[in-house]
Parts: C-alpha cells; structure tokens; sequence
C-alpha cells in the first residue's frame, strides 16, 4: 500500500511542476493554475484509485486522506506557485551603473502596476553576463527575462520590444570622454571626416558600433566595460564617445581610478538611438505588464517627472561646458520606433533637451 501512496507522490508532484512551469510560462492566473491542477489530480487520483489501488478499508480511506492532507501542504503553496519573478541583468561590475535608470524605472513600473497585475518581485541575475549572452538567455527565458537595450533587429526578431523608448533618445546625444592633456584635441574639427579619423574606443558589442563602422571611424573595439576606460587612460585611443546621460556619472564613478579623465567641451555627435525593454518570448504577461505601466506614467506625468529628475542635472553640468559643434551619423540599427507615444517623444537635437530641463544654452 506505502508503495501505491509513494507511485501517486510522484505522478502528482510531476504534473505540479509540469502545470506549475506552463502557468509560469503563459502567464495565466494563479487561481487557473490552481484549478486546473486540482483538476489534474482529481483525474489522476480517480484513475489510479480505481483502476490501480484497492483501498478495501475505511483504515486505507483514512490513511490514504491524511496523506492527500501531508501533500497539499508539501505543494501547495510552493515556489512554482509564486507570481513570475522580473529577472534583469546583473551589472558587469559595481561601477557599472548605466543600467540603474532603467532597472529604477522599471520598480516604478511594478508598482504603478500591482492594482491590476499583483505583486512582484524583481530580481537580478547571480552572473553578469555580455550583450549577446543576454540576448540567449532571454531566448531561452529561464534565468533571464527583461532586459533594457538599445534597439537593434535581432532583438527586435526574437524577442519582444516595449516600443517606447525609455531614454527618448537622449542616449544618442553622445559627447566625449578625454585624458586632460587632451582637452582641446578637438578644437579644431570641422568635418565629420576629421572626427572619425581620430582614434576612438567603443564596445565590441555595443549598438553603435555598425554606425560608427559605416562612418568609417577609427575604431578600437573592447569587450570589457571597465577595460575601456582603462584603455583611454593608457592612450591606447584618445576619444570615447558616451552618451550625455552616461559620461557625467561614469567619471564620478571613475575619478578615484582614473583621475585626469575629463568630458571634451567641443564636439557633439548624434547617433540616432532608442532604448526599450526587452522581454523574454516565453514571458507575454510581463511585457504586457511593462507596456501598460509605462503609458500609465506617461499619461498620468510621472514618466516625465522621473525622466528630468534624473536627467537634468547632467544638462546642467554639461551646459559649463560652453557651445559644441554638432555632428550627426546614420544608425542602420535605428528605426524610429512604431510607438504608441507621439514623434516628439524622442528627442533629436540638443535644444529639445535644453527645453525639457527649461535651462538656456
């Protein structure tokens, strides 16, 4: 009979887990889940019972129900029944901070969103992990499912983009990163030609590279985030274009390790750029969740509200810097983004942001 007991433990903990993963996956609610896996056991302990078991005694009966009892505790609740879990990236090193105002967003997002969606937890991943291994594990959505990217077609094909561009462009306001004795290297450039003859440092995996590629620069490509700014404090190239909403920060981050590092005062250049959340395809309801948070806070002003907070004072900073030249490329990566939110959204010059943070050149 213990033996019977145990064959029914396991045929039910295997269709828990099996239900428990295609909820997860699907998105269904947690109520369905529990339905239909109690559904699932009901056939299953019919069949079993009456086919299979003879229990010939009201001792058997009682027995057999004080472990139906022990298992309902045992499975349910239990960690395949929680709310899906929001896994980002982790960042690839404790200076790395260019995905705190997504990542900041995104919690706002969840908590606009609970009343509809319920409670969540977001979580990072234990590993960092490259740009394209990112983009494997959300294919595969079992240790990752959001990310928050530039947009580039192959994530746009296997995954699904939240077409509203969380940075409105700003990030492809890209001004540049120099060593001190460098400050006026770039003075007395007057052509896009001259610009992209100097030596410059770019990620290797990075959505610019292609544009700055097709611009024929003069590219040193690296793998690792931090080894580029090491890289630039050792001239191994002279430049290294971030965007305005980055280079502020990553020098504050930096100025203990690299202290003769400074923003060039002299060149803007603009590569057309927009960052989305990316979300794993084997997780739909988070998308829809993101999609639905962020027009909320558009709509309602609290989108903006979080956007100049944390935008503005690099402007401020930057605006000491005096005019720049402006310089723009081609992105074939880019396509403006069939929104939901208007053509004004994304900011394409320098002046918009100026207005948005209403500071005067």
């Amino acid at each position: 009979m213990l033996k019977c007991y145990f064959a029914l433990c396991v045929i039910y903990h295997n269709a828990y887990i099996f239900f428990a993963k295609a909820t997860i996956r699907t998105g269904l609610n947690l109520s369905t889940y529990g339905f239909t896996s109690s559904i699932y056991f009901l056939i299953t302990f019919k069949t079993i019972t009456f086919k299979t078991i003879a229990l010939k005694t009201r001792q058997n009966y009682a027995l057999f129900g004080l472990f139906i009892v022990v298992l309902a505790n045992l499975y349910y609740p239990s960690v395949y029944a929680q709310p899906t879990k929001i896994v980002i990236n982790k960042p690839l090193s404790e200076t790395d901070i260019r995905y705190k105002y997504a990542y900041d967003l995104l919690a706002l997002i969840v908590l606009e969103t609970t009343p509809e969606f319920g409670e969540t937890q977001i979580i990072q991943t234990p590993q960092v992990m490259t740009r394209d291994r990112a983009l494997l594990e959300l294919k595969k959505g079992e240790f990752l499912n959001v990310v928050a990217e530039a947009a580039q077609p192959i994530w746009d094909q296997q995954l699904i983009p939240v077409e509203i561009p969380i940075r409105r462009g700003i990030q492809g306001l890209r001004i540049f990163i120099v060593r001190q004795h460098n400050e006026n290297l770039l003075n007395d450039i007057s052509s896009i030609d001259q610009l992209a003859r100097i030596p410059t440092g770019v990620g290797l995996q990075w959505s610019i590279l292609p544009a700055m590629q097709q611009a024929k620069f003069n590219l040193f490509k690296g793998s690792n985030y931090d080894g580029l700014f090491g890289m630039l404090a050792k001239d191994r190239f002279l430049t290294f274009n971030r965007g305005i909403n980055e280079a502020y920060q990553e020098l504050e981050q930096y100025k203990h390790i690299y202290p003769d590092l400074i923003v060039d005062s002299h060149i803007l250049l603009h590569i057309p750029l927009a960052t989305y959340y990316y979300v794993s395809p084997k997780y739909p309801a988070i998308a829809k969740r993101i999609k639905a948070g962020l027009l909320k806070l558009i709509n309602e002003g609290l989108f903006n509200q979080f956007f100049l907070e944390r935008v503005c004072p690099d402007v401020a900073l930057d605006l000491k810097q005096g005019t720049r030249k402006t310089f723009k490329i081609h992105n074939p990566q880019f396509n403006q983004p069939d929104s939901v939110v208007n053509d004004t959204f994304m900011f394409t010059q320098y002046e918009q942001v100026l207005n948005a943070c209403k500071v005067k050149a």
